[in-house]
């Protein structure tokens, strides 16, 4: 399913499990990019910009070839240039026509911000193809996925990430299993009137009957938070899919609450599938990516 996949990698413990979900996911791989991204913390004046970024070149092709050496020897490696991590990795899967990008979750890395709380979220959203964000230390326990868990609701998006969810399965022989949050409602709480409470079991009922069945996948209706719900899940399932967030099955799911819960809490890989039209634009001429093939450096 996945043969051409981009990964951000930063040196530390999050870049090993990065590789890990690319490994994981990507049986069939065929090509595999490491991925640095250069950003200069301050701007340089006009006549030293050239030495410094010189510097955080070097920093940055050292830190790959350790990588690549270590975890990844028949990769390719590049360092590229953005304005910030995530819209580096995101043009870099774009120039690459990348399948998967796979980032990590809540890391810093001594050589620049990598992939930690905000990076994250920018690198999967709006993503040229499928993201998979790396839960922490997963290097230390991987195992090939026998139950893919899906975040379901019915909408456009979701039915995308739920078709994302089998194709993945069928390759790996795994099962598959959906979930539908019912966060309930509350009505005239405040003041002296009592707070009434939507009947748990009645919405649970309605929330089946709109959803309806979805053949040889079990759909599962719970109650309670999405984000928390969501964490939940993950631990029940050895890779988590959620659609985009455009209109998706959580409508938040790369910015707000719940990206922070599957973000930084998510038990298993995570697996933000890109909306089912997309037409992302290149980059402006003064914005791109520049990538530098170091495979000869």
């Amino acid at each position: 399913m996945y043969t051409n996949v981009v990964v951000g990698i930063d040196g530390t413990d999050a870049g090993r499990d990065v590789l890990a979900v690319a490994e994981t996911l990507a049986p069939s791989l065929k090509e595999l990019a490491l991925v640095h991204v250069r950003v200069l913390e301050a701007p340089a004046p006009p006549r030293y910009g050239a030495a410094f970024d010189a510097e955080t070149r070097d920093k940055s092709v050292r830190l790959l070839r350790a990588e690549q050496q270590r975890s990844a020897p028949a990769a390719e490696t590049f360092s590229v240039l953005g304005p910030d991590v995530g819209t580096g990795l995101r043009d870099a899967a774009e120039s690459r026509g990348a399948d998967l990008l796979v980032v990590g979750s809540c890391h810093r890395s001594s050589v620049g911000r990598v992939l930690a709380g905000d990076n994250t979220r920018a690198a999967v959203h709006r993503a040229p193809c499928a993201a998979a964000v790396a839960p922490r230390g997963y290097h230390e326990c991987v195992k090939r996925p026998g139950l893919i868990g899906v975040a379901y609701d019915g909408s456009p998006h979701s039915e995308v990430a739920l078709a994302h969810a089998r194709a993945l399965a069928k390759e790996m022989g795994a099962g598959v299993l959906a979930r539908h949050v019912v966060q309930l409602k509350v009505y005239g709480a405040g003041g002296w009137a009592p707070a009434v409470v939507e009947d748990p079991d009645a919405q649970i009922a309605l929330a089946r009957e709109h959803l309806g069945e979805l053949g040889d996948v079990d759909l599962g209706v719970v109650i309670g938070a999405l984000g928390e719900e969501l964490a939940a899940f993950s631990e029940t399932v050895d890779v988590l899919v959620c659609g985009s967030r455009h209109n998706g099955i959580v409508r938040r799911v790369v910015l707000g609450t719940t990206s922070d819960f599957l973000v930084r809490d998510c038990a298993c890989p995570l697996i933000i599938t890109p909306a089912a039209v997309q037409t992302p634009h290149p980059p402006g001429r003064d914005d791109r990516v520049a990538v530098a093939d170091l495979s000869g450096v």
